[in-house]
């Protein structure tokens, strides 16, 4: 996505590489597939409730935070790039 869109359109380069000629994106399709949400998982929250009572959390409440924790914990999302990232990326560096 970063590359942009495929176009289909292949050229040889002058050393005998071939390469797929890319078509940037607008802002607005770059926005419409960059905006997701980054879901923090759930947690089981404290031990003690307000009133100073201990609480106990259930089977299925500590199931939730550790199935959640799979799905969104650290290094299981799809991180969105940053401004930086982005302008690195699309500078060419390396790409064709």
């Amino acid at each position: 996505m970063l590359h942009g869109r495929e176009t289909g359109i292949i050229k040889r380069l002058p050393h005998g590489e071939f390469v797929e000629v890319h078509e940037p994106l607008s802002q607005a399709q770059l926005h419409a597939l960059t905006a997701h949400e980054q879901y923090a998982p759930a947690e089981l929250g404290p031990t003690v409730d307000e009133n100073g009572v201990e609480r106990k959390p259930t089977r299925s409440a500590k199931l939730r935070a550790k199935l959640s924790k799979g799905y969104f914990g650290e290094g299981n999302q799809v991180p969105k790039a940053t401004a930086e990232e982005y302008k690195e990326i699309s500078a060419g560096h390396g790409h064709h």
